[in-house]
């Protein structure tokens, strides 16, 4: 049978029903568009730089970044074990001092950093220059500060959930904690996937992860509904544990959960063992 050319078939249909296709077709271009024009703007806003240059913060280059990726280096001496940790959208190297600190005094090696545009970073932030960043940042915590990936565990926080899950794709990780992450960037805004291309699908991503996994998230958070954390759980492969914090909202888990959120990624982290050197 000859195909129909779609023109024809429009041309062909009640006037009401042209309506209703022509309408559909124009918000779905619409949304379309929205999407590819202001994702970026949405998911990093690029606060101010909340600090100011230091002997702390070194810049790092690499992942098509030639402007510089800040790194805060926590050191543990003692310790064989490096926890990299990747922050939320609406903070730097700055306001997540605190977080860092506290993982920090649970006897981890540290090692944090700003997207581009975040911070005393260069470029601008987007899902693929974000991820060559973390694999630079990775690079650089190999091969100058010396931790092979084996005795590395990934930390993401919120979005930084999608950098993380970018590397932790990769075999050779010790473990990989997600905390108050989202499935996709599309699925926090949508109850389903409306567009062709997707914004860190970590849904997908945590599937090819090999290292054991640690979700983290509060049942009340407001801005990435629980039942993402629920979804990932299930998508994750075993080995998997998880740690719900009844009534913790998106930013205030450790205050919430108190020593069960400490005491869960000790132990979580000590599980894994340190290789030999």
């Amino acid at each position: 049978m000859n195909g129909v050319p779609a023109a024809a078939m429009v041309t062909g249909m009640p006037e009401i029903l042209r309506f209703v296709v022509v309408l559909c077709a124009v918000v779905y271009g619409g949304l379309a568009l929205f999407a590819l024009l202001f994702t970026n703007r949405m998911l990093f806003p690029q606060p101010p730089a909340s600090y100011a240059p230091s002997p702390e913060i070194v810049r790092i280059t690499g992942g098509g970044n030639d402007e510089g990726i800040a790194t805060l280096y926590l050191p543990q001496p003692g310790s064989g074990r490096l926890l990299l940790y990747s922050h939320g959208n609406h903070e730097d190297l700055g306001t997540a001092r605190p977080r860092l600190e506290l993982l920090h005094s649970l006897g981890f090696n540290v090692l944090a950093w700003d997207y581009p545009g975040y911070g005393l970073s260069g470029g601008r932030p987007s899902e693929r220059t974000v991820n060559a960043a973390v694999e630079a940042v990775h690079a650089y915590a190999r091969d100058t500060l010396g931790h092979a990936p084996e005795d590395t565990v990934l930390h993401g926080f919120s979005v930084g959930a999608g950098p993380a899950l970018h590397l932790a794709g990769r075999a050779g990780f010790a473990a990989v904690i997600i905390e108050s992450a989202f499935t996709s960037a599309f699925d926090v805004v949508a109850p389903f996937r409306f567009l062709p291309w997707d914004v860190f699908d970590n849904a997908a991503r945590i599937r090819d992860v090999s290292a054991p996994v640690l979700i983290i998230h509060g049942t009340s958070d407001a801005i990435v509904p629980f039942a993402h954390a629920k979804r990932l759980l299930a998508c994750a492969p075993r080995p998997r544990s998880f740690l719900w914090v009844e009534g913790a909202g998106h930013n205030n888990l450790p205050a919430t959960a108190g020593p069960a959120y400490t005491d869960t990624i000790r132990r979580f982290i000590e599980a894994r063992p340190v290789s030999a050197d």
